[in-house]
Protein backbone atom coordinates (compact mmCIF):
# COMPACT_ATOMS: atom_id res chain seq x y z
CA UNK A 1 0.00 0.00 0.00
CA UNK A 2 2.93 2.40 -0.28
CA UNK A 3 3.04 4.78 -3.07
CA UNK A 4 6.04 4.36 -5.60
CA UNK A 5 8.15 7.83 -6.64
CA UNK A 6 8.81 8.00 -10.09
CA UNK A 7 12.47 7.17 -10.70
CA UNK A 8 12.53 7.23 -14.35
CA UNK A 9 14.48 10.51 -15.85
CA UNK A 10 13.25 12.83 -18.19
CA UNK A 11 13.88 15.37 -20.64
CA UNK A 12 12.45 18.84 -21.93
CA UNK A 13 12.96 19.81 -25.34
CA UNK A 14 12.67 23.66 -25.82
CA UNK A 15 14.02 24.76 -28.66
CA UNK A 16 11.90 27.85 -30.39
CA UNK A 17 13.37 28.89 -33.83
CA UNK A 18 12.48 32.41 -33.29
CA UNK A 19 14.37 34.31 -30.22
CA UNK A 20 13.55 37.71 -31.39
CA UNK A 21 9.99 39.64 -31.25
CA UNK A 22 8.74 43.19 -31.24
CA UNK A 23 6.68 43.95 -28.74
CA UNK A 24 3.84 45.23 -30.86
CA UNK A 25 3.83 41.22 -31.67
CA UNK A 26 1.14 40.82 -28.61
CA UNK A 27 2.25 37.77 -27.16
CA UNK A 28 4.66 34.90 -28.44
CA UNK A 29 3.10 30.75 -28.43
CA UNK A 30 5.23 28.61 -26.69
CA UNK A 31 5.97 24.64 -27.54
CA UNK A 32 7.80 22.57 -25.78
CA UNK A 33 8.14 18.76 -25.52
CA UNK A 34 9.26 16.44 -23.22
CA UNK A 35 10.95 12.53 -23.28
CA UNK A 36 7.72 11.07 -20.84
CA UNK A 37 5.27 13.03 -23.24
CA UNK A 38 3.97 14.74 -20.26
CA UNK A 39 2.49 17.60 -20.32
CA UNK A 40 5.17 20.42 -20.34
CA UNK A 41 4.33 23.92 -18.10
CA UNK A 42 5.56 27.43 -18.65
CA UNK A 43 6.37 30.28 -16.35
CA UNK A 44 7.82 33.34 -17.44
CA UNK A 45 10.93 34.38 -14.75
CA UNK A 46 10.99 38.04 -16.35
CA UNK A 47 7.40 39.30 -15.31
CA UNK A 48 8.43 42.90 -15.91
CA UNK A 49 9.32 41.98 -19.27
CA UNK A 50 6.81 39.35 -20.07
CA UNK A 51 3.99 37.11 -18.25
CA UNK A 52 1.91 34.06 -18.97
CA UNK A 53 -0.79 32.66 -17.54
CA UNK A 54 -0.99 29.37 -15.43
CA UNK A 55 -1.30 26.53 -17.49
CA UNK A 56 -1.30 28.60 -20.47
CA UNK A 57 1.30 28.25 -23.92
CA UNK A 58 1.33 32.16 -24.73
CA UNK A 59 3.39 34.45 -22.79
CA UNK A 60 2.31 38.05 -23.03
CA UNK A 61 4.68 40.58 -23.74
CA UNK A 62 4.98 44.23 -21.84
CA UNK A 63 8.16 46.13 -23.39
CA UNK A 64 11.63 45.39 -24.75
CA UNK A 65 14.21 43.65 -23.00
CA UNK A 66 14.94 39.46 -22.18
CA UNK A 67 12.02 37.56 -21.64
CA UNK A 68 12.82 34.27 -19.97
CA UNK A 69 10.27 31.56 -20.00
CA UNK A 70 11.10 28.34 -18.24
CA UNK A 71 9.78 24.96 -19.23
CA UNK A 72 9.43 22.48 -16.49
CA UNK A 73 7.71 19.13 -15.77
CA UNK A 74 6.97 18.03 -12.66
CA UNK A 75 6.99 14.24 -13.31
CA UNK A 76 4.47 11.40 -11.93
CA UNK A 77 4.50 7.92 -9.97
CA UNK A 78 6.70 6.82 -13.51
CA UNK A 79 8.66 9.94 -14.38
CA UNK A 80 10.85 11.88 -11.97
CA UNK A 81 10.50 15.70 -12.86
CA UNK A 82 12.70 16.81 -15.51
CA UNK A 83 15.45 19.14 -15.45
CA UNK A 84 14.27 22.52 -15.86
CA UNK A 85 15.27 24.43 -19.24
CA UNK A 86 15.12 28.17 -19.39
CA UNK A 87 15.09 30.40 -22.99
CA UNK A 88 15.75 33.90 -23.59
CA UNK A 89 13.67 35.82 -25.72
CA UNK A 90 15.00 39.29 -26.71
CA UNK A 91 11.94 41.49 -27.07
CA UNK A 92 12.66 44.87 -29.29
CA UNK A 93 10.48 48.24 -29.67
CA UNK A 94 8.96 48.77 -32.86
CA UNK A 95 10.68 51.04 -35.22
CA UNK A 96 8.52 54.33 -36.31
CA UNK A 97 9.48 57.23 -38.78
CA UNK A 98 8.32 60.22 -39.25
CA UNK A 99 6.60 62.08 -42.33
CA UNK A 100 6.71 65.91 -42.45
CA UNK A 101 7.00 67.32 -45.92
CA UNK A 102 4.77 70.17 -45.90
CA UNK A 103 3.56 71.37 -49.87
CA UNK A 104 4.51 74.66 -49.10
CA UNK A 105 8.28 76.02 -47.62
CA UNK A 106 8.03 79.73 -48.13
CA UNK A 107 6.10 82.07 -46.38
CA UNK A 108 6.15 86.00 -46.00
CA UNK A 109 6.93 87.39 -42.40
CA UNK A 110 3.32 89.08 -42.59
CA UNK A 111 1.83 85.55 -42.32
CA UNK A 112 2.16 85.61 -38.90
CA UNK A 113 2.15 81.54 -38.25
CA UNK A 114 2.39 77.88 -39.49
CA UNK A 115 0.51 75.25 -39.21
CA UNK A 116 2.74 72.50 -38.65
CA UNK A 117 1.68 68.81 -39.92
CA UNK A 118 3.38 65.39 -39.64
CA UNK A 119 2.45 61.61 -38.90
CA UNK A 120 4.09 59.09 -37.62
CA UNK A 121 3.64 55.14 -38.19
CA UNK A 122 3.26 54.16 -34.16
CA UNK A 123 -0.26 53.89 -33.96
CA UNK A 124 -2.02 56.33 -31.60
CA UNK A 125 1.46 58.47 -31.05
CA UNK A 126 1.70 62.02 -31.75
CA UNK A 127 4.40 63.69 -33.30
CA UNK A 128 5.76 67.29 -31.78
CA UNK A 129 7.43 70.18 -33.14
CA UNK A 130 10.08 72.31 -31.96
CA UNK A 131 12.02 75.29 -33.30
CA UNK A 132 15.88 75.09 -33.58
CA UNK A 133 16.08 78.98 -35.28
CA UNK A 134 14.14 80.85 -32.40
CA UNK A 135 15.58 84.04 -33.65
CA UNK A 136 13.43 83.56 -36.81
CA UNK A 137 10.63 81.30 -35.35
CA UNK A 138 8.92 79.34 -32.21
CA UNK A 139 7.55 77.11 -31.48
CA UNK A 140 5.52 76.46 -27.96
CA UNK A 141 6.00 73.29 -25.96
CA UNK A 142 2.92 70.91 -27.40
CA UNK A 143 1.72 73.81 -29.82
CA UNK A 144 1.03 72.57 -33.78
CA UNK A 145 2.07 76.48 -35.04
CA UNK A 146 5.29 77.90 -36.15
CA UNK A 147 5.28 81.79 -34.89
CA UNK A 148 7.08 83.79 -37.21
CA UNK A 149 9.63 86.66 -36.32
CA UNK A 150 11.56 88.13 -38.74
CA UNK A 151 12.65 87.03 -42.26
CA UNK A 152 15.39 84.32 -42.62
CA UNK A 153 15.27 80.10 -42.22
CA UNK A 154 12.73 78.99 -40.05
CA UNK A 155 14.18 75.31 -39.26
CA UNK A 156 11.31 72.92 -37.52
CA UNK A 157 11.87 69.52 -35.69
CA UNK A 158 9.95 67.27 -35.54
CA UNK A 159 10.28 64.06 -32.95
CA UNK A 160 7.96 61.42 -30.82
CA UNK A 161 9.71 59.95 -28.51
CA UNK A 162 8.23 56.55 -28.43
CA UNK A 163 6.40 54.60 -25.52
CA UNK A 164 6.78 51.12 -24.36
CA UNK A 165 6.29 49.28 -27.81
CA UNK A 166 7.67 51.95 -30.33
CA UNK A 167 11.36 53.34 -30.01
CA UNK A 168 11.82 57.03 -30.66
CA UNK A 169 12.01 57.90 -34.06
CA UNK A 170 14.70 59.45 -36.04
CA UNK A 171 13.80 62.97 -35.60
CA UNK A 172 13.23 65.08 -38.90
CA UNK A 173 13.72 68.46 -39.81
CA UNK A 174 12.19 70.96 -42.55
CA UNK A 175 13.63 74.93 -43.53
CA UNK A 176 10.68 77.43 -44.04
CA UNK A 177 11.94 80.26 -46.15
CA UNK A 178 10.85 83.31 -44.55
CA UNK A 179 10.52 86.35 -47.07
CA UNK A 180 9.80 90.05 -46.10
CA UNK A 181 6.30 91.00 -46.12
CA UNK A 182 4.52 90.90 -49.61
CA UNK A 183 1.29 91.54 -50.49
CA UNK A 184 -1.47 89.48 -49.42
CA UNK A 185 -3.88 87.28 -51.07
CA UNK A 186 -7.53 85.13 -50.10
CA UNK A 187 -8.79 82.51 -51.28
CA UNK A 188 -12.87 82.15 -51.68
CA UNK A 189 -15.12 79.44 -52.75
CA UNK A 190 -17.35 80.04 -55.34
CA UNK A 191 -18.89 76.80 -55.49
CA UNK A 192 -20.28 74.46 -54.24
CA UNK A 193 -23.25 76.62 -53.27
CA UNK A 194 -24.98 74.21 -51.15
CA UNK A 195 -23.20 72.96 -48.40
CA UNK A 196 -25.53 70.04 -47.16
CA UNK A 197 -26.11 66.87 -50.07
CA UNK A 198 -27.42 63.52 -49.68
CA UNK A 199 -25.50 60.74 -50.37
CA UNK A 200 -26.28 59.35 -54.24
CA UNK A 201 -26.03 63.07 -55.12
CA UNK A 202 -24.45 63.86 -58.56
CA UNK A 203 -20.54 65.38 -59.11
CA UNK A 204 -20.08 68.38 -57.55
CA UNK A 205 -18.55 70.89 -58.98
CA UNK A 206 -15.78 72.54 -56.81
CA UNK A 207 -13.99 76.21 -57.86
CA UNK A 208 -12.47 78.83 -55.75
CA UNK A 209 -10.70 81.87 -56.53
CA UNK A 210 -7.34 83.19 -55.53
CA UNK A 211 -5.59 86.31 -55.44
CA UNK A 212 -3.30 88.04 -58.32
CA UNK A 213 0.02 85.92 -57.73
CA UNK A 214 -1.27 84.22 -60.73
CA UNK A 215 -0.82 80.87 -59.14
CA UNK A 216 -3.15 78.37 -59.63
CA UNK A 217 -5.69 77.67 -56.33
CA UNK A 218 -4.54 73.93 -55.25
CA UNK A 219 -7.92 72.05 -53.97
CA UNK A 220 -7.31 68.79 -52.05
CA UNK A 221 -9.35 66.57 -50.03
CA UNK A 222 -8.50 67.32 -46.52
CA UNK A 223 -10.82 64.66 -45.02
CA UNK A 224 -14.05 62.65 -45.63
CA UNK A 225 -15.86 60.54 -48.58
CA UNK A 226 -15.04 62.32 -51.27
CA UNK A 227 -12.50 61.96 -53.83
CA UNK A 228 -11.64 64.85 -56.52
CA UNK A 229 -11.02 64.63 -60.14
CA UNK A 230 -8.07 67.11 -60.29
CA UNK A 231 -6.91 69.48 -57.63
CA UNK A 232 -7.35 72.88 -60.01
CA UNK A 233 -10.09 75.21 -59.47
CA UNK A 234 -13.17 73.75 -61.06
CA UNK A 235 -12.18 70.06 -60.04
CA UNK A 236 -15.47 67.52 -59.77
CA UNK A 237 -15.85 66.52 -56.66
CA UNK A 238 -17.36 62.68 -56.36
CA UNK A 239 -19.45 61.49 -52.74
CA UNK A 240 -18.27 58.45 -51.52
CA UNK A 241 -20.23 57.84 -48.77
CA UNK A 242 -21.97 59.30 -45.57
CA UNK A 243 -19.92 62.02 -43.28
CA UNK A 244 -18.52 65.33 -43.51
CA UNK A 245 -15.99 66.33 -46.57
CA UNK A 246 -13.43 68.92 -45.83
CA UNK A 247 -11.64 70.32 -49.14
CA UNK A 248 -8.63 72.45 -48.76
CA UNK A 249 -8.07 75.38 -51.32
CA UNK A 250 -4.01 76.67 -51.06
CA UNK A 251 -2.39 79.00 -53.68
CA UNK A 252 1.81 79.72 -53.72
CA UNK A 253 3.01 82.99 -53.40
CA UNK A 254 5.66 84.85 -55.47
CA UNK A 255 8.60 87.53 -55.09
CA UNK A 256 5.37 90.24 -54.66
CA UNK A 257 2.32 87.99 -53.35
CA UNK A 258 2.64 85.89 -49.79
CA UNK A 259 1.14 82.44 -49.66
CA UNK A 260 -2.58 82.29 -49.18
CA UNK A 261 -4.09 81.77 -46.08
CA UNK A 262 -5.60 78.06 -46.65
CA UNK A 263 -9.20 78.07 -47.22
CA UNK A 264 -11.17 75.07 -46.27
CA UNK A 265 -15.14 73.97 -47.32
CA UNK A 266 -17.02 71.91 -45.51
CA UNK A 267 -19.62 69.48 -46.79
CA UNK A 268 -21.72 67.45 -44.78
CA UNK A 269 -22.98 64.48 -46.78
CA UNK A 270 -26.46 63.00 -44.74
CA UNK A 271 -27.95 59.31 -46.09
CA UNK A 272 -29.82 59.15 -49.08
CA UNK A 273 -33.33 58.53 -48.40
CA UNK A 274 -35.54 55.26 -49.61
CA UNK A 275 -39.04 54.61 -50.05
CA UNK A 276 -40.92 51.39 -50.26
CA UNK A 277 -43.56 50.41 -53.03
CA UNK A 278 -46.34 47.85 -51.86
CA UNK A 279 -48.64 47.49 -54.72
CA UNK A 280 -50.31 43.92 -54.57
CA UNK A 281 -51.53 43.48 -58.43
CA UNK A 282 -54.98 42.06 -57.28
CA UNK A 283 -57.31 42.63 -54.45
CA UNK A 284 -56.49 41.13 -51.36
CA UNK A 285 -59.82 39.69 -49.31
CA UNK A 286 -59.60 39.10 -45.22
Amino acid sequence: GTALTGTTTQTITFAPTVLTYPVSAGTITLSATASSDLVVNFASTTPSVCTDASGSTTVTLLTDGTCTIQASQPGDATYAAATPVSVNFTITLTTQTITFAPAVTTYPVSAGTITLSATTTATGLTVSFASTTSSVCTVASGATTATLLTAGTCTIEATQAGNSTYAAATPVSVNFTITVSQASQTIAFTAPTTKSVAYGVAPITVSATGGASGNPVVLTVASGPGTLSGTASGSTLTVTGVGTITIDANQAGNSTYAVAGQSQLTITVSQASQTITFAPTSPVTF
